[in-house]
């Protein structure tokens, strides 16, 4: 893990922030390194990368109260500006035990419309389409979409995010079931 620590990296790669952060985020996301860890690299990097990386990377963390938290954090934390959501949503739903994050696909759909209410328009769709559950191929996820979309106390910018990531979701089922030996 030296590389995390920002030694012995390729040529080329020394001193890019932007390469030690998503190696520190896929580091957590497979449970290798801590918060701590986490907490250690960005007091080496106090730079707005560095504050966007570990809101990522400590969103990645595969344990119930790593992910409870950050869904706290994405979704009642009315100081985080919309970069910052962003980041924490970027982390959120990617590690190997799904079971980790299955809870919060319904969640989406209660808990992020009402941000409207502390976060403008345009800010809250760019949370609102990195936070979807996107990996959650299934028909009870287009189900929840659905009813979300039919709902009429929706923001514009969190209906346009749905719409979207409801469409690949639409194509994604339907890939599916035309071709059913495909799918691992």
């Amino acid at each position: 893990m030296p590389w995390a620590h920002g030694r012995d990296l390729p040529v080329g790669l020394e001193g890019d922030a932007d390469f030690r952060w998503i190696l520190i985020g896929q580091l957590t996301r497979r449970g290798i390194l801590t918060g701590d860890e986490v907490d250690e690299a960005l007091a080496q990097d106090r730079t707005m990368t560095g504050q966007l990386g570990a809101l990522t990377a400590r969103a990645a963390i595969p344990t119930e109260a790593g992910k409870a938290a950050a869904w706290a954090d994405l979704t009642t934390n009315r100081e985080r500006s919309n970069h910052e959501l962003v980041a924490i949503a970027a982390g959120f739903w990617g590690p190997a035990d799904r079971s980790l994050v299955e809870p919060y696909v319904e969640r989406y759909f209660a808990d992020i419309p009402p941000m409207s209410a502390w976060l403008g328009e345009d800010a809250l769709a760019r949370v609102a389409t990195m936070a979807y559950p996107s990996r959650f191929v299934s028909e009870r996820t287009l189900e929840l979409s659905r009813a979300t979309l039919a709902r009429t106390d929706i923001d514009q910018g969190v209906r346009r995010a749905i719409v979207d990531a409801q469409s690949e979701l639409e194509e994604a089922l339907a890939s599916r079931r035309a071709f059913p030996a495909a799918r691992p």
